[in-house]
């Protein structure tokens, strides 16, 4: 699985090298000039990091659905599981390793608020493990169902589960809180919620969403029946 990921990376090295070698230069300079504006500097610095991984990525996977490699991985003597989290793995790894550096550049802000950068940045991986999950699901799930009344069931489970979750949070902060008083402590997180990334709830929020995300990506494709789309 790792000689996948390897080969990935070096299959991809060229555009991997020109975004992330942007976003690390930009690190770089800020690091050097100790982030003037560490408001706009940490947060900027963040963007293009999210932007440079977005591009890397984009390009990554439309190679890959083009060239049709899972048919190729899906006959190497590997399980179809292995199969489903190398998929997963470039973007984590790319994105990872730019966080790394970050953390590090950013240890010469002034000052240095280790609480925002710290759940900021957790927020955001779960965030993009949650792109990086999706893109996978939303594909297996099209290569599955490839009937077009099948494809409308589809279509018809996504705006499902979108009404379900804003039924979710407006039972919640409107029926079920004024009823039970252990919940209100929710309301402070409704007044937060704009900057909900900036607090440990946030960034615990964001990554078991991606987490679940994330097993729910490899149990589609292990249930995915054909390779071959």
């Amino acid at each position: 699985m790792w000689r996948i990921l390897r080969a990935e990376i070096c299959y991809n090295k060229i555009i991997v090298g020109i975004t992330c070698g942007i976003a690390l230069f930009i690190i770089i300079v800020n690091s050097v000039r100790g982030w003037p504006n560490p408001t706009l500097n940490l947060r900027g610095t963040k963007a293009i990091m999210t932007v440079a991984v977005a591009v890397a990525c984009f390009v990554s996977f439309l190679k890959f659905f083009k060239e049709k490699r899972e048919r190729y991985l899906s006959i190497l003597p590997l399980s179809i599981k292995e199969v489903g989290v190398s998929r997963l793995l470039f973007m984590g790894i790319v994105w990872l390793s730019l966080v790394l550096l970050f953390l590090i550049g950013s240890s010469t802000a002034q000052p240095y608020w280790v609480d925002n950068i710290i759940w900021d940045t957790l927020s955001l991986t779960g965030f993009i493990m949650m792109i990086n999950a999706y893109i996978f699901i939303h594909r297996d799930l099209t290569i599955r169902f490839q009937d077009r009344y099948q494809k409308l069931i589809l279509m018809i489970l996504y705006s499902i589960l979108i009404i379900m979750g804003y039924l979710v949070w407006y039972l919640l902060f409107t029926v079920a809180i004024p009823y039970f008083k252990f919940l209100e402590p929710l309301n402070q997180f409704k007044k937060d919620f704009p900057n909900v990334s900036s607090v440990a709830i946030g960034a615990i929020f964001f990554n078991l969403c991606g987490i679940g995300l994330t097993v729910l990506s490899i149990f589609i494709f292990k249930n995915r029946k054909t390779y071959l789309g």
